[in-house]
């Protein structure tokens, strides 16, 4: 519910709304309207751009949501793909192969289609290679430019105070896992793709039984 405007508040008071079910975008219109005495004038918010704006919002889903989108696009120098969407946003797209169930890592083009990403050199185990020589001969990082380096995404893995983990990397998609999970990204943008997740053994504590 909606609280009333106090001493020092930015807002005059608001009629009380409580929350409501998803309804249909004219009662959104209607919602908003009547709630404008209360929100900062926006005299170049016009109907079309709210409608853009709800538009948008209902492409929003819980991170846990089971729904599933497919989806079919055209790929970079002929020839198109379809599946089942993992994740997406403006210039990338992860999908589930619908005939070769492979997952796919994309990136839009100026043109508009998708092109295949994947990684430069793979990670497989925690030591890297097979060796354990935990070494890249990767030569984009160099004694001139380390000092340079910034992140490019980061991701938060719920419910967990700190984690020690290498992560590994095949194919373009980065694994992180700790105690009975892993969770799959795009090593690109750092998209989820997928997480999986079991119940601990019951009795078993820092690796081994408890009496």
């Amino acid at each position: 519910m909606a609280r009333p405007a106090t001493a020092g508040s930015l807002l005059p008071a608001s009629p009380p709304v409580s929350r409501c079910a998803p309804t249909t975008t004219s009662s959104v219109f209607c919602i908003t309207a009547c709630l404008a005495p209360a929100c900062p004038p926006f005299p170049t918010f016009v109907d079309p751009d709210r409608a853009h704006l709800i538009a948008y919002l209902r492409t929003l889903r819980p991170v846990d949501s089971k729904e599933i989108t497919h989806a079919t696009v055209q790929l970079e120098g002929g020839g198109s793909l379809a599946g089942s969407v993992l994740n997406r946003s403006a210039n990338s797209l992860q999908l589930l192969g619908g005939e070769d169930k492979k997952i796919h890592l994309l990136r839009k083009t100026a043109a508009g289609n998708y092109r295949p990403v994947t990684s430069q050199q793979d990670w497989p185990s925690y030591n890297g290679d097979t060796i354990g020589y935990r070494y890249s001969d990767i030569a984009q990082i160099t004694p001139a430019n380390a000092s340079r380096l910034a992140p490019v995404w980061i991701q938060s893995i719920r419910n967990v105070r700190e984690l020690q983990t290498t992560p590994v990397v095949v194919g373009g998609i980065m694994y992180a896992t700790l105690a009975n999970e892993v969770y799959a990204y795009d090593a690109g943008d750092g998209r989820l793709l997928w997480h999986y997740q079991r119940p601990r053994t019951s009795g078993v504590s820092g690796g081994g039984l408890v009496a």
